[in-house]
């Protein structure tokens, strides 16, 4: 059951990426469907879904979003997905994302500067969906397979 969950949100994650690398924009239905898979699997490892660490998330990136720090769309998938963490381990998967977040920004600059010189390179955002992909990832081989 759960390595068909992980087949499906890795799915989504390809669209997310894609997408987020392409428009910068994150499907709410895409986000829908990782929420559903990500409380599914929190109910399969924890019995329950746990709602602070999610709802916190939500409420901080909202105030966030409302200064133009971060994408709404970012906010949403960060707290979808930490509905398959426990309060602990999503303080982990928040860190990684971050880890990830930065490598994803050199990249981001490095093109900017480098590869985009001659065309239009006024790059000013950053794909972070890809990042919480990556942090999510790494969270989930840290937490699942390593402890």
């Amino acid at each position: 059951m759960t390595s068909c969950i992980y087949f499906l949100l890795t799915l989504c994650f390809i669209q997310v990426c894609y997408t987020d690398i392409r428009y910068r924009i994150i499907n709410n239905y895409t986000t829908i469907i990782i929420t559903v898979l990500s409380g599914v699997l929190g109910c399969l490892f924890f019995g329950g879904i746990l709602w602070v660490p999610a709802l916190s998330i939500l409420f901080i990136g909202f105030v966030l979003s409302l200064i133009n720090l971060v994408g709404a769309g970012d906010i949403k998938l960060l707290a979808g997905l930490s509905l398959s963490f426990s309060s602990q381990s999503t303080i982990t998967f928040l860190f990684l994302t971050t880890l990830a977040g930065l490598l994803v920004a050199l990249c981001v600059l490095a093109i900017s500067h480098f590869v985009a010189k001659g065309y239009n390179s006024s790059i000013k955002t950053v794909p972070y969906g890809l990042a919480i992909v990556g942090g999510y990832a790494a969270t989930t081989v840290f937490i699942r397979v390593v402890a």
